[in-house]
């Protein structure tokens, strides 16, 4: 067999290997949806919900003018590389005609901006809302993640219908979301809210990073271990130091190393196969990339829209990325920005991300922590999954757009009080 196959991944001669333990990728569609959308069936919440925070913010900065408060620069460094992938994007559609159908290609360019465009929309729409506000979500958050942690420990010795797969010996817990994954997104946003004011919610994040420890997924795990050394390293700096990035890359590397290896080491396995190619298609259609919804993204899984790209490199071919069973074809991230953008677009991107942390790291200071970990578990689930692609980016858009909103109206009762003095 191996003579007859040579050095082509077994997966891409048509066998399918056994796979270790994933998760489904929360941006495809055809995997599954998540409860709301099964409940409404409407699919594109997301979306919706991205439109109508910037429809608010414009119609509020047309109204206000002058009493609008000035963007950061930060927020305008962002826009314009985001401007960039976009015309990146839109230029390799051109030049290599892989996708020339209009509507996947502005679902992708929707799919691509909705983060960053709900982040800044969000934070200018909550900085106007009232305390009262923020005060009926953080009871609500508390609330849930109460309900969560009760369901989520009987779990471990009951199966009573929301438990998952068996991972270290013990039932994953997944609630009323459909899979651990799904519990995850949830509570990470549930917890972003809580570390508004961390040092009166403590208990209630320790039992938020409990819950999301329960589902067993090993982003989680990480998320939870680097929260916790932030605390700790919190309460004496309300500022990134070099020794906490040092802690929690450690953090991340011990806790993740075996799935790395499993993913993105193993020939033949989804993730490994788009990472790898990813080099390929952005060589091969340098200097800007395959274009939208030509890999990657979670609009090729539709089979109308399903990606020529995937026949030439063979992973149509690949189990969890072929047309009948695409299951795994947007599960993940950077390899998606480098085979549509190419290397310029990753560039680009990455600054988008860190100049968006800029701007909610500084947006206030008291909500620095929950700053950090929004982004930080967008970027450890970057390594497995869409993340900032993902229609569950856009909820943790919205809660860290929220705490935003807070933490700029303590800072400026804050400084009327000293004004005042």
């Amino acid at each position: 067999m191996q003579a007859i196959l040579g050095d082509v991944p077994f997966a891409r001669a048509g066998l399918r290997p056994a796979p270790p333990e994933r998760d489904l990728d929360t941006n495809n569609r055809h995997t599954t949806e998540l409860p709301i959308q099964n409940f409404t069936g409407f699919s594109y919440i997301d979306e919706f919900m991205a439109v109508c925070l910037l429809g608010v913010a414009v119609k509020d900065s047309i109204k206000r003018e002058k009493e609008t408060s000035k963007l950061n620069a930060a927020v305008y460094a962002a826009m314009f590389l985001l401007v960039i992938v976009v015309c990146l994007g839109l230029l390799g559609n051109i030049t290599w005609e892989v996708q020339t159908q209009a509507a996947p290609i502005l679902i992708d360019i929707f799919t691509c901006i909705k983060f960053p465009l709900t982040v800044i929309s969000g934070s200018m729409v909550f900085s106007k809302s009232s305390d009262i506000f923020f005060g009926v979500i953080e009871m609500e958050a508390k609330v849930v993640v109460a309900v969560l942690f009760v369901l989520g420990v009987a779990n471990l010795f009951v199966d009573y219908g929301m438990g998952a797969d068996l991972r270290y010996g013990l039932r994953s817990f997944m609630a009323v979301f459909g899979h651990p994954t799904y519990l995850v997104f949830a509570c990470v946003g549930l917890s972003v809210i809580l570390l508004a004011n961390w040092k009166h919610n403590l208990s209630w994040i320790i039992v938020a990073l409990v819950v999301i420890s329960l589902s067993l997924r090993s982003k989680g795990l990480v998320y939870a271990a680097i929260v916790v050394a932030l605390l700790v390293l919190f309460s004496r700096r309300n500022k990134i130091s070099i020794l906490q990035v040092v802690v929690c890359a450690f953090l991340a590397f011990f806790i993740a190393y075996d799935q790395f290896v499993a993913y993105f080491q193993t020939n033949g396995f989804a993730r490994t196969e788009l990472l790898q190619t990813a080099f390929e298609v952005a060589n091969d259609h340098a200097p800007y990339g395959s274009g939208f919804a030509t890999y990657g993204s979670a609009v090729t899984a539709d089979l109308q829209y399903y990606s020529s790209l995937y026949y030439e490199y063979g992973l149509s071919t690949v189990w969890g990325l072929s047309p009948d069973w695409p299951a795994f074809l947007s599960d993940t991230f950077w390899p998606t920005v480098l085979g549509q953008f190419g290397w310029m677009g990753v560039l680009c991107y990455a600054g988008v991300v860190g100049l968006l942390f800029r701007f909610a790291y500084q947006f206030a200071s008291g909500t620095r922590l929950a700053a950090c970990c929004c982004f930080l578990y967008l970027l450890i689930s970057s390594t497995s999954e869409s993340a900032f692609f993902n229609p569950q980016s856009v909820y943790l858009a919205v809660c860290l757009s929220i705490v935003l909103g807070s933490g700029l109206r303590a800072n400026q009762k804050e400084r009327f009080r000293k004004c005042n003095r």
